[in-house]
């Protein structure tokens, strides 16, 4: 699971040298309609417990929505009305994501077909990971 991966690799689970954490960022997406996907990993015979964040840097009269699936199945998501004035818009979404387990978060713009920049990390415990010794 040891990652040599640059912090900068969009899209991809890195862990930490111990494998006590782990961390996924988007880099730049663009919401539209279809929905597009952020973030997607499996999981191996380890748990993540951690949170998922999206954010939307620029102020929007747009609605992003965004929905997160474990194994295609969504278990949380949300609507941001009006990015301008949302106080929840930058909220974590707390999780737990059992072994051998694909998440996807993804998200839309659910007012227009425009590009909407937005972007989503996570940051997780490993819980179950055979641990390194790195110090």
């Amino acid at each position: 699971m040891t990652s040599s991966q640059p912090v900068t690799t969009p899209d991809t689970l890195i862990f930490t040298p111990d494998n006590k954490h782990a961390f996924i960022y988007s880099g730049k997406q663009f919401a539209n309609d279809p929905e597009v996907t952020f973030l997607e990993f499996t999981t191996s015979s380890y748990y993540l417990v951690g949170n998922i964040q999206f954010t939307c840097p620029a102020g929007t009269s747009d609605d992003l929505i965004f929905r997160i699936y474990l194994n295609d199945l969504q278990v949380t998501g949300g609507n941001w009305t009006d990015t301008r004035q949302n106080e929840n818009i930058n909220q974590p979404i707390l999780m737990i994501v059992p072994p051998f387990t694909t998440l996807s978060a993804r998200a839309l713009n659910g007012t227009s077909a425009s590009n909407r920049e937005a972007y989503a990390n996570g940051t997780f415990k490993v819980i179950g990971a055979i641990e390194t010794g790195y110090q």
